[in-house]
């Protein structure tokens, strides 16, 4: 995996007919400001859906994993733009912002220009500089009708242009501009999100969201900290892995036996949230986790001097996330779809599958991750005090936030360290 940043990509990928150059609509990304109980909503809505599709996914899931609710979410939301009846129902329940058509939006766009807003000043790890960066795009069939609302609310909320492709005369050259658009806004972290044989001769557009992030810790850990230490997976069976430690300050809090703690990044607000139960306890705290325990976690966060060691952790994780998202309330884009807010034709078009891939870097530096998700649609001075002991030793949850809006870019559970992915 390429080094300096943690990247997210996501992308939607609407299949029915048959994209890259052209604007279709004129007009630029409104940097209205709404009202502050609609940008309350939707980022409380975002929380929501996070934990919504993390528990999901890890009641299909073995092992560790990772995933970008963030894009995830906007890039459902962009596909919400062309929704109707039953579907839009779905997707707005789903979402859950509490908001409607444009006022959604408007505040999805403002949330997401608060987040990417985050400045930082030089990193005490210059190797890996800040940045954090979103993207959004539209792939289209060449010559097929599409209504200008729909584009329209792409371009003044997202930000997306329209590109141009010929799925129905190439569908593989179509596929590998796709793949080269992902590859230059992930810096090469992902370079084939579109498999052979994802997009066809019947594909209509693909709708592509990426973020981007990097960031090194606020409290730098000194790679001559590094060694292994035994961490106890879930059937008490001791490993000896890659232990990151310092002796610093942080947040933390010890909350019905679980041991939590924020590592902050160098930019303000952004940080990683750790959460390890108590031995025995990971089934039911991870059961049990939402936006209103997470809320709770966060507020009991005191600062105290802890002598910190944490495992690195590398994670890869393909995801099919149609049973997930069915869970989460959203089968309605599976069958019986309405999208006829896209374009002509498309009150039948329904969704075959939705395609997420994700991975996360932790170590000494910081933090580096990418992901993408395929929509697929069918047709201190004073002497230091005592320093508390912290050992993550046990598996543990891990939620990269940014604290000021409250928006989940990335959450996953680490059950076995490994400290590398596989490309």
């Amino acid at each position: 995996m390429q080094k300096h940043t943690l990247r997210a990509v996501l992308f939607g990928v609407l299949l029915g007919f048959g994209a890259c150059t052209e604007a279709v609509s004129p007009r630029a990304r409104s940097l209205a400001v709404v009202n502050d109980s609609d940008f309350q909503q939707v980022a409380a809505g975002q929380r929501a859906f996070s934990f919504d599709l993390y528990r999901a996914v890890a009641g299909r899931a073995e092992q560790g994993f990772v995933v970008s609710p963030y894009s995830i979410d906007v890039a459902l939301s962009m596909a919400y733009a062309g929704a109707k009846s039953g579907t839009a129902s779905a997707l707005e329940a789903a979402l859950k912002s509490g908001l409607v058509g444009e006022r959604h939006h408007r505040a999805t766009n403002q949330l997401d220009r608060e987040v990417t807003s985050r400045t930082a000043g030089p990193s005490p790890a210059s190797e890996l500089p800040f940045r954090l960066d979103t993207a959004n795009s539209l792939f289209v069939q060449r010559g097929l009708p599409l209504h200008q609302p729909f584009l329209d609310t792409l371009a003044v909320e997202y930000g997306a242009g329209v590109r141009l492709e010929d799925f129905a005369a190439n569908a593989e050259t179509a596929r590998q501009n796709v793949n080269r658009w992902v590859a230059s806004k992930t810096a090469g972290q992902i370079d084939e999100l579109l498999a052979p044989g994802t997009v066809n001769a019947s594909t209509p557009l693909v709708l592509v969201n990426a973020i981007t992030f990097a960031s090194a810790w606020a409290t730098p850990f000194s790679r001559d900290a590094t060694w292994p230490q035994p961490f106890v997976d879930l059937q008490g069976v001791e490993h000896h892995v890659p232990t990151m430690g310092v002796t610093a300050s942080f947040a933390t809090a010890q909350l019905d036996g679980a041991e939590v703690i924020r590592l902050p990044y160098v930019a303000e607000g952004l940080g990683m949230l750790v959460m390890m139960p108590r031995a025995g306890d990971f089934e039911r705290f991870e059961r049990t986790l939402d936006e209103r325990r997470l809320e709770t976690i966060e507020g009991a966060l005191t600062s105290e001097r802890i002598t910190l060691s944490v495992p690195k952790f590398a994670l890869r994780s393909p995801l099919r996330l149609r049973e997930p998202l069915t869970q989460v309330g959203l089968g309605a884009l599976f069958a019986g779809s309405d999208f006829s807010g896209i374009g002509p034709n498309f009150e039948s078009i329904a969704v075959g599958d939705v395609i997420h891939e994700a991975v996360i870097e932790f170590d000494e530096r910081g933090t580096e991750a990418s992901a993408a998700t395929a929509v697929v649609f069918d047709g201190g001075v004073a002497a230091p005090l005592p320093a508390r002991v912290v050992k993550v030793n046990r598996p543990f949850i891990f939620a990269l936030t940014d604290f000021n809006t409250g928006a989940v870019l990335f959450v996953g559970r680490v059950m076995t360290p490994t400290s590398s992915v596989e490309r």
